[in-house]
C-alpha cells in the first residue's frame, strides 16, 4: 500500500464511507442518526455537543486546551437526561411499533432497521448516562491526519463499579460480526484511534477510557459486545506507522 492509499485508508477507517449506497448500508446510516437522537434526544447541534475541530487542527490538544465549566465540568457533558429528553425517548420506542416508522423503504430494509433500534432501546446503553454523541475528532497520530466522528461516549467503564474509567466509547455495528481474530483485529484498530484521540482531546490518560463495538445486527444479546485491546498508545502508534489493514464497508 503506498502513502497516498494508506492515508486515506487511516483518514476513512474512524467512520468508513460505503462506496456503493447498498440498502444495508443505506439502513446502517439510519440507524446511525436514530441512535444519535435516541441517545441524547435534546441535541440541538447536528455536529455533536462539544465542537473540537480548531483545537485539535493543529496537533495535540493538552488539557489546559479542553474547555470547561467554572465548576471545572467538561463543557459539553451532560448528566442524567431531563424530563422532555426522557418523554421524547418513550416517543421514539413507541413509534418502533409503528408499521414501516413512517419511512419510505422496502419492508425487508424497514424490518431490519426496526429490529436494530429496538435492540439498543432495550440494551443497557438506554440507562448509561451519555456525555457525547457524534462527536466530531481530528488530530495527528505518528505524522497521519485522523479525522471523524465518536458515535457514542458514555460516562464510566465498560464495568461501572470500575472507579478508574471517566468514560466508554460505543461504536454502534450494523453489519456482520467479525469471524476470525484478523477480521476482529481489523475492526478493534478503529477503537484504538478513538481512544487515543479522545485521551489526547480531553487531556486524559489512556487507561480512563474504555471502548467497545457493539453489533446491534446480532440476535443474541451475549454476541454483541466487543471490547477494546488494553493497547498502550506507543503500541497503537507503532501499528499505524506498520501500515493499515483492508477496510470493509460493510461496516
Amino acid at each position: 500500500m503506498d502513502a497516498a492509499r494508506e492515508r486515506d485508508y487511516w483518514e476513512g477507517l474512524v467512520r468508513p464511507v460505503p462506496r456503493v449506497a447498498s440498502p444495508l448500508a443505506q439502513a446502517g446510516t439510519l440507524f446511525h442518526d436514530w441512535a444519535q437522537r435516541f441517545i441524547l434526544p435534546d441535541l440541538r447541534d447536528s455536529s455533536g455537543l462539544l465542537d473540537v475541530a480548531d483545537q485539535a487542527g493543529g496537533g495535540s490538544p493538552d488539557e489546559s486546551s479542553v474547555p470547561s465549566s467554572p465548576d471545572g465540568c467538561l463543557v459539553g457533558s451532560v448528566g442524567p437526561l431531563g424530563p422532555e429528553a426522557l418523554a421524547e425517548r418513550r416517543r421514539m420506542i413507541a413509534a418502533l411499533e409503528s408499521e414501516g416508522n413512517g419511512m419510505d423503504q422496502d419492508e425487508k430494509t424497514a424490518h431490519r432497521l426496526r429490529t436494530w433500534e429496538r435492540r439498543l432501546a432495550e440494551s443497557d446503553w438506554a440507562q448509561r448516562i451519555p456525555a457525547w454523541v457524534e462527536r466530531p475528532i481530528v488530530a495527528v497520530l505518528g505524522g497521519t491526519i485522523i479525522k471523524g466522528k465518536l458515535d457514542a461516549v458514555f460516562r464510566g467503564g465498560l464495568d461501572q463499579n470500575d472507579g478508574s474509567k471517566l468514560y466508554t466509547i460505543v461504536d454502534w455495528k450494523t453489519g456482520a460480526r467479525p469471524r476470525t481474530a484478523e477480521e476482529t483485529g481489523e475492526k478493534l484498530a478503529q477503537l484504538d484511534l478513538y481512544r487515543v484521540l479522545l485521551s489526547r482531546l480531553e487531556g486524559i490518560g489512556l487507561s480512563t477510557i474504555d471502548a467497545c463495538l457493539y453489533y446491534v445486527s446480532e440476535a443474541q444479546p451475549s454476541r454483541r459486545l466487543i471490547r477494546a485491546r488494553p493497547r498502550t498508545q506507543e503500541e497503537i502508534l507503532q501499528g499505524l506507522r506498520r501500515g493499515a489493514p483492508q477496510e470493509s464497508d460493510d461496516d
